[in-house]
């Protein structure tokens, strides 16, 4: 066989040329990979509520072969997800070379927040807002006081579950459409039928609020209407003013919340105050007008972590009219004014010691850490000692009082369907439960104390109340001369048969 030494020649050349080319592929990735990066130019102070940028911020590429050049916007992640500009501190900011695991970290600074209130003797606040406004507003007045400030005019513009859609209908409008609440004394006051636009341009407000309804809270597409809102609202201020634009930054509900629009969130409590969050930092944030947010969505939320339990609400998503409220106002005024509330005096009547201390802690954390929960320190409170108590032996009949009915002597069975939702005790003088005692419930019971100023009929009845842990106070008494409770769980379901159940979850404890 004959062989063309053409042909062989040839081969060989092409062998040698693929190996050659193999080395120089080899020796030239090896040449230019790139090993490192350093950073400048980049800003590394934020101002108090400043958006993160990294404009101007400068990354050089160095390669294995000693050269360098300038890498495009295109060609790093920049990754801040740390940095929180509601919150003073340092941040580090980490930038990463797409295409290996390269990256370099630097620090940044946000500053301490410029103050909100300059004090001039009076502090005039307008919510607008529906009835979590009011839940917010409601002991801000006392509170407000209690701190040293001398003139409070507090404005509070409500519709019942008013989103901001609505708002911003009824502004275009200029319609009446609201109820005005006003406190100018420690009272509130209220007039029907009142214009968004008046109430706002009636005072140089220091503060307003603006809010979402509870069941779109957390759902960022329900936001659309805020830009115009806001400009609505700084049209509309008296000229000079020297307004600050405030969210309120609303709660979630209590986890077996029955109510119709939890479901957008799984009914889960957890998921619907992320989601709150959420929308707080990427729709409310992003607003350069806003100055700060009062956090009452986190500080019930620090509040749930604490012996009191998930208790602060009166339905299930509304506060309770004691604690829940007061922790509300507590971060509402604290917030606003940065006046110190560790040994705030003022507490709403019958409020326990170390209820209003735990209210404090959680308002404070709120403020310190706005967006994320600070576990309460107050996560257990002893029951009272058996060496200076005694427990009452409370008999339980299934019905329940109602002090403003003709048959206001006598626990009611009404019906079945409702009767079998109650538990309801003797009457108890004041002898029997003196000033001292305590009252003791298991977090998913609530009770609502009835009272008598006279063996007669009445003309109101007290509220239920879902607190774990009662003091017995002279304001608790009070002109009453006799008092009963009705116990119930919450959401009220049938507890027919849970006599024992009932016993251990309500007990009271007189003082030796």
């Amino acid at each position: 066989m004959k062989i063309n030494k053409i042909s062989v020649t040839m081969a060989v050349i092409l062998s040698l040329l693929t190996m050659l080319s193999y080395i120089v592929f080899t020796v030239g990735c090896n040449t230019v990979r790139p090993v490192s990066i350093e950073l400048s130019d980049m800003t590394t102070d934020f101002d108090y509520g400043e958006n993160f940028s990294f404009d101007g911020l400068k990354v050089v590429v160095f390669y294995s072969d000693g050269l360098s050049s300038e890498a495009g916007k295109s060609e790093y992640i920049v990754d801040a997800s740390d940095f929180d500009k509601t919150v003073s501190g340092t941040y580090k900011i980490t930038v990463k070379l797409k295409g290996s695991k390269i990256h370099k970290s630097y620090n940044v600074t946000v500053h301490e927040e410029e103050e909100l209130w300059s004090y001039d003797g009076a502090l005039k606040i307008l919510c607008i807002g529906n009835s979590f406004s009011v839940d917010m507003a409601e002991y801000a007045y006392q509170i407000a006081e209690s701190l040293g400030v001398e003139k409070i005019y507090l404005g509070n513009l409500y519709i019942g579950g008013c989103t901001l859609d609505t708002h911003a209908d009824n502004a275009r409008k200029d319609s009446a459409a609201y109820t005005y609440y006003k406190n100018t004394n420690g009272k509130w006051t209220q007039e029907n039928n009142y214009r968004m636009g008046d109430a706002i341009s009636s005072q140089n407000w220091d503060f307003v609020t603006l809010q979402q309804a509870s069941g779109s809270s957390g759902i960022e597409s329900t936001y659309g209407e805020l830009d115009y809102l806001v400009g609505y609202v700084k049209e509309r201020l008296p000229e000079n003013s020297h307004t600050k634009l405030v969210w309120h930054m609303t709660w979630a509900y209590q986890g077996d919340s029955n109510h119709s629009e939890f479901s957008k969130y799984d009914s889960s409590q957890s998921k619907m105050y992320e989601m709150i969050v959420s929308s707080v930092r990427n729709k409310v944030l992003t607003i350069t007008d806003f100055t700060a947010v009062i956090p009452n969505g986190t500080a019930i939320q620090n509040a749930r972590t604490s012996f009191c339990g998930d208790n602060f609400t009166r339905d299930g998503y509304h506060l309770s009219l004691d604690a829940g409220r007061y922790i509300a106002g507590l971060a509402m005024i604290s917030k606003l004014t940065k006046l110190p509330i560790s040994n705030l005096e003022y507490a709403p009547a019958g409020l326990d010691e170390a209820v209003k201390a735990m209210a404090i802690e959680c308002a404070e954390n709120a403020i310190r850490t706005p967006f994320a929960v600070t576990n309460s320190e107050y996560s257990d409170y002893p029951a009272p000692s058996d060496e200076n108590y005694n427990r009452l032996d409370i008999e339980l009949t299934q019905g329940f009082w109602d002090s403003t009915n003709a048959e206001y002597y006598n626990v009611l069975r009404v019906n079945d369907s409702l009767t079998d939702k109650f538990f309801g005790t003797k009457r108890f003088t004041r002898k029997e439960i003196p000033v001292g005692s305590i009252i003791i419930l298991e977090s998913g019971w609530q009770y609502r104390p009835e009272g008598w100023i006279k063996d007669e009929r009445q003309s109101s009845r007290p509220s239920n109340v879902t607190l774990t842990r009662l003091e017995v106070t002279e304001n608790w008494w009070g002109s009453y001369s006799m008092r009963a409770f009705n116990i119930s769980k919450s959401g009220t379901p049938v507890i027919k048969g849970l006599t024992e159940e009932a016993k251990a979850a309500f007990k009271i404890y007189v003082p030796k």
